[in-house]
């Protein structure tokens, strides 16, 4: 059967290129080359210089002795202290190391019990000073406390007494000063007794002052409220009797003053009636002048005002009457002011220009006109022949008709009339006796008075007739008249009575406005006289009160602090802790399914294997924090087919809240895992929350067992890297992966017939050496180090040959 040697992939395994991995390795560590960590390359996950060792700084905690050897010095009174850690071997060489320690402590501690011991003996001798230096303060204190009372009750003057405790340093000097310091106080009490009685008589008066100035102050505000001029006194009083004759005095100036000031204010209400009175006169005359202007007159009148009440109350009562009549005149004005706005009435007044014949042979002629308010007119007119004298007149002729005229108020006195039209209605003639004339031709004419004939009538006179004319001739004239104006005359008709002596004569009508503008006299007065200035005095005495009883009280400075024996300095010392490295260790293996190792063993196809991964051993008291704690492996997916996998704690865990986890106990909750089915990584992660509730006093493991299927024959290596990493104090992180050993299982194919093959001389497998400290790195280039390179090179001519022969086989 043909062997096939199948790797699986991790941190070490035999792969094509173990030779050269080997012999780079043995190479370092025969020689110790140094080699830089800058130039180590590889394709594989973890670096090579990671692989020289993996550890872990631990913190030793300080054992039981030195534990007590630290209580007992720190309980003497030594100042212990904590320096910084330092670096040792191991274990057992920090344990020696904390024996020496508390040896060295111990030895200290003796001589801070000596020193313990004086100074005992000085805080007695303190003590005794400090006691009589407390009872001499507490006695100024006292009397201090006592003047203060007696200063808050009381009031008086607090004055500052020297008292002599000493220089500090001697009891007797303090016991002294306490003698004077209570003496000081008797004294005070004493001062009090002797003002309690003085302020009593002093208060007897004071109070009955306060009375009387209370009563002053009283007086003064009334009187100066009422305008009086107020005259202070002060007078110093010592017994209740002058206080008696004060308010005696002051109550008399008092009278007085009120007095004086209630005639003037009488006085005064009376002036200011009065002249309210004239200002409401000289507001009503003010306001008809300025809203009538000329049609109103003001008449002065003369009033005696006086300055007495009685004349002030005379006055006013006299212009109050003036200010009715004044009413009474401002009505009558309006009521005709407003008639003479809305009046239309127009006077007419009529009369007959003619050429009377005065003839000393015939007599004389005339012609007449009369005309009714209503426009009604009547002319009249004689006839005369010569006989008139003798026989009388022979006859005469009446015109009557009427004249039709409106009138319209203008609003302002004036009035608008329109004259429209003349209506004739007759015309009458009376015969007084025949005519004996040889004219028979008497003929009567009216015109227009634009000479147009509107009437005419022929008769011989020797009868008498009535013609009735009837007709209305328009005039359509309008007129506008002032108040107290007339038209002046306006002809309207032209009348004509022709005979042997012919009469002619104009019909004449005048048109007057009768209106006339009323006008109203109104009374004034001149001001009243002011009433004389008086100004009232008043002098009342107040009170002063005697010197007040005063209170001197005294307090006392307190005493000195004691000289004490400063004590002697408590000794000092300090310890340290130790710290060492630990290496990390990981422990791969492979199980059957009943739990045994078959590493190097064989595993049939369709078994279940368990590969086991024992992650490093984390101590309790590590230096750094615990930061990640992850595996890391790889399947061989060509053989291996991955069902899962679980996680446990190996070791008990104490959390930081006390909690325990058992070891054995399954941490899957607390971890993340990740397969790749193609590559074969299995990654898992212990989360980072979890690692941070783990205690610092605490050790902390974990393994997994990853549970597979065997598919397929072959040789099949494997390993895994623990990666961990740890956090100092300042927060730096460092990564601290630890590769573990290599397992091996075998699968061989069904049973069939080979032919036998010649073998050959196998290669030996060097074991790769774990160094246990990192090597070192820089640029330093020595002859040394070329002898090694070359070296290194033929290794590596080795290791390229060894590849070969295991692909051969």
């Amino acid at each position: 059967m043909k062997n096939n040697n199948v790797v699986g992939r991790g941190y070490f395994r035999k792969s094509k290129a173990y030779g050269l991995v080997c012999g780079v390795v043995l190479a370092t560590a025969f020689f110790g080359v140094h080699v830089s960590a800058d130039e180590v390359t590889s394709s594989e996950p973890i670096s090579i210089a990671t692989e020289q060792g993996a550890n872990q700084t631990i913190v030793a905690p300080e054992n039981d002795k030195l534990s007590d050897a630290i209580q007992n010095a720190t309980n003497s009174g030594v100042d212990v202290t904590q320096d910084a850690n330092q670096s040792v071997g191991n274990k057992a060489e920090a344990n020696n190391d904390y024996n020496h320690q508390a040896e060295e402590l111990d030895k200290i501690t003796a001589e801070q019990d000596k020193i313990n011991q004086e100074n005992a003996q000085i805080n007695k001798d303190n003590q005794s000073l400090e006691d009589s230096q407390q009872n001499a303060n507490q006695a100024a204190q006292n009397t201090n406390q006592n003047a203060d009372k007696y200063h808050e009750q009381h009031g008086g003057t607090v004055t500052d007494t020297t008292v002599d405790y000493g220089d500090g340093t001697s009891t007797d000097d303090y016991h002294k000063g306490q003698q004077e310091a209570e003496k000081i106080d008797k004294e005070n009490d004493e001062a009090v007794t002797n003002y309690l009685d003085e302020k009593a008589k002093y208060e007897a008066v004071v109070e009955q002052a306060n009375a009387l100035n209370n009563a002053v102050s009283k007086a003064e505000n009334d009187l100066t409220s009422k305008g009086v001029t107020v005259i202070k006194v002060n007078k110093v009083v010592h017994t209740l009797e002058e206080l008696k004759q004060l308010l005696a005095q002051n109550e008399a100036a008092i009278a007085s003053a009120n007095k004086q000031v209630t005639l003037q204010l009488a006085i005064m209400k009376a002036y200011n009636d009065a002249n309210d009175a004239y200002q409401n006169l000289n507001q009503q005359v003010s306001d008809a002048v300025t809203n009538h202007g000329g049609s109103i007159s003001v008449d002065k009148v003369e009033v005696n005002t006086g300055q007495s009440e009685s004349d002030y109350q005379d006055y006013k009562a006299t212009v109050e009457d003036l200010i009715a009549q004044n009413q009474q005149k401002l009505q009558e004005f309006l009521q005709k002011l407003e008639e003479f706005k809305t009046s239309s009435q127009v006077n007419v007044s009529t009369s007959v220009a003619t050429q009377n014949v005065d003839n000393l042979t015939y007599g004389d002629s005339f012609m007449s006109g009369v005309i009714n308010v209503d426009g009604t007119f009547t002319f009249t007119h004689d006839m005369n022949d010569g006989d008139n004298s003798v026989a009388g007149i022979l006859g005469t002729g009446t015109l009557t008709g009427k004249l039709n005229y409106t009138t319209v108020a203008n609003g302002d006195g004036s009035i608008t009339v329109k004259l429209s039209s003349i209506d004739l209605y007759s015309y009458q003639y009376t015969s007084n006796r025949l005519n004996h004339a040889v004219n028979q031709n008497l003929n009567f004419h009216v015109y227009t008075i634009d000479g147009v004939e509107i009437y005419s009538n022929l008769h011989n006179g020797n009868n008498s007739f009535t013609d009735v004319i009837n007709r209305n001739i328009l005039l359509n004239k309008v007129y506008t008249i002032a108040a107290g104006a007339s038209t002046g005359d306006i002809g309207v008709l032209t009348i004509d009575d022709n005979w042997i002596y012919n009469t002619h004569g104009q019909a004449i009508v005048d048109f007057t406005n009768p209106n006339q503008l009323p006008i109203a006299t109104l009374h004034s007065v001149e001001a009243p006289i002011n009433p004389p200035v008086v100004e009232v005095q008043a002098e009342i005495v107040k009170a002063t009160n005697p010197d007040k009883p005063e209170l001197v009280l005294h307090k006392v400075n307190a005493a000195p602090a004691p000289q004490k024996t400063p004590l002697k300095n408590n000794l000092t010392a300090s310890y340290h802790l130790n710290d060492y490295k630990i290496p990390l260790t990981t422990v791969k293996d492979v199980l059957n399914d009943n739990g045994i190792s078959i590493d190097n063993g064989t595993l049939q196809k369709g078994e279940t294997g368990h590969y086991i991964l024992e992650g490093a051993k984390v101590e309790a008291h590590g230096k750094d924090n615990l930061v990640k704690y992850d595996f890391e492996d790889y399947l061989d997916v060509q053989h291996d087919e991955y069902k899962g996998y679980h996680i446990y704690a190996m070791v008990p865990i104490t959390l930081k809240d006390g909690t325990v986890i058992k070891s054995g106990a399954d941490l899957q909750a607390y971890a993340q895992a990740i397969y790749d089915s193609i590559t074969g990584r299995f990654y898992v992660t212990l989360n980072s929350d979890f690692l941070a509730q783990i205690a610092k006093e605490s050790d902390f493991q974990a393994k997994i067992d990853i549970e597979f299927v065997r598919f397929a024959a072959g040789d099949v290596y494997n390993d895994f890297v623990n990666h961990l990493a740890f956090k100092d104090d300042e927060g730096s992180v460092t990564d601290v992966p630890v590769p573990s050993n290599e397992v091996v299982t075998h699968t061989p194919e069904s049973e069939v017939p080979e032919t036998p093959e010649t073998s050959e001389t196998p290669v030996e497998d060097v074991p790769v050496v774990q160094s246990s400290v990192l090597p070192l790195t820089g640029d330093e280039t020595t002859p040394l180090n070329i002898i090694v390179s070359l070296i290194g090179v033929l290794m590596f001519v080795f290791g390229i040959l060894g590849v070969r022969k295991r692909k051969e086989d």
